[in-house]
């Protein structure tokens, strides 16, 4: 009954400062319906916004909001501007800016593919690689349906085949945590070592090593944790009220 007591005083007391007051608030990566009256949200403070990102139609649903908007993917020009950034000055060799025009094509306009490749060719000269990166993304090398999956999943396997064996291991366990489940980097790496995924004796930079060859299949966040994602955040949806 005390927490109780507390979380309604500390409702009140958001309500009442926030109360004739313009304010914006900005709920990222909501996965579940959100009682915003037992923040402190009313419906009387008729000069606040609240934004909620998230990736499930139904969240919005539920908490009934004004407007919605689906985001977009990138547009091909900001795709490609993205691309060259990462990859540098090899982007804007005259051989490999067809290929690089082709390739951030088949990443959909999705940041992360973007990045996942782009990093892959970073500083890479050689147009043979660039012409071998394309045909690899093009290539249909699956047969059942991944569902959001299927678009991203030659991206993730031409970053996965040229990982070495030990990071192989380390991205295929990182698989294994649910969706939006929370990691501490710290109890992940000492996992990989009991695994035997990397010498238990190794420093840290071994754990860092590890953690950079599951980046493409986890969101690093602050204070050292990780949350797994699936591709459909890209597809965010907003709303306000």
């Amino acid at each position: 009954m005390g927490e109780i007591r507390t979380a309604h005083r500390i409702a009140h007391t958001i309500s009442t400062a926030l109360h004739n007051k313009k304010y914006l608030l900005m709920l990222d990566q909501v996965s579940e319906e959100i009682d915003l009256k037992e923040l402190g949200i009313y419906d009387s403070h008729s000069d606040g916004k609240v934004v909620v990102a998230t990736r499930y139609k139904s969240v919005c649903d539920k908490m009934n909001m004004d407007d919605s908007w689906e985001l977009e993917h990138m547009s091909e020009r900001d795709a490609l501007v993205l691309f060259r950034q990462i990859a540098g000055e090899a982007a804007d060799y005259e051989r490999n800016k067809h290929e690089a025009k082709r390739i951030v094509k088949e990443c959909g306009g999705m940041p992360l593919l973007i990045n996942a490749v782009a990093t892959y060719l970073k500083s890479e000269e050689n147009d043979e690689v660039w012409s071998d990166c394309l045909w690899k993304l093009q290539s249909s090398t699956y047969d059942d349906d991944l569902g959001p999956f299927s678009e991203s999943y030659n991206v993730f396997k031409l970053v996965y085949d040229r990982l070495n064996d030990y990071r192989k291991k380390c991205f295929l366990y990182g698989a294994l945590y649910p969706l939006d489940h929370l990691i501490y980097e710290d109890h992940l790496i000492e996992c990989w070592r009991a695994e035997q995924f990397i010498p238990a004796t190794e420093g840290s930079n071994t754990g860092q090593d590890g953690r950079n060859c599951i980046a493409v299949e986890c969101h690093l966040h602050a204070n050292n944790k990780l949350r797994t994602e699936d591709m459909s955040l890209y597809k965010t949806r907003t709303r306000s009220c």
